[in-house]
């Protein structure tokens, strides 16, 4: 063993007793930042994000707390999917790419609404079981 992994024992408490030394000391004072952060810019300042991104992120957010967690979850995840995505780095670039997907999903969803008339046809069906179901009551 080399004399900077002894000194580095030394100083050095594993949260895993069985793991392994690290091969390099470990280093105070040094940040950590992300690879895809635009050089030149303020990275704290907000990402310019369409309305459509942001929608779309936000619906995806809220969609996948909704599914693992319910409602309430749904919608601060919803929320939370907004903010990340104005922000710079992996997870604002990943929750923009995801509200892109959604905006185009919903693009996808109004187009064959025009041509089949989805909505309204689904309209007339629930209203129309609504009466049935409310004649049967009250015919009972």
């Amino acid at each position: 063993m080399s004399s900077v992994h002894s000194q580095h024992d030394q100083h050095h408490h594993h949260i895993y007793p069985d793991s392994p030394t690290p091969s390099a000391p470990y280093e105070h004072g040094y940040e950590e930042y992300e690879l895809d952060e635009p050089i030149g810019k303020n990275t704290k300042d907000p990402v310019d994000v369409s309305g459509r991104v942001l929608g779309g992120a936000a619906a995806a957010g809220g969609i996948a707390g909704l599914v693992f967690a319910g409602p309430v979850v749904g919608v601060v995840a919803g929320a939370g999917a907004a903010v990340v995505a104005t922000t710079h780095g992996k997870a604002g670039k990943a929750f923009r790419k995801s509200g892109e997907v959604m905006a185009k999903a919903g693009d996808r969803l109004i187009q064959i609404d025009k041509k089949h008339h989805v909505v309204e046809k689904t309209s007339k069906s629930i209203s129309k079981g609504a009466k049935k179901i409310a004649k049967a009551i009250r015919q009972k």
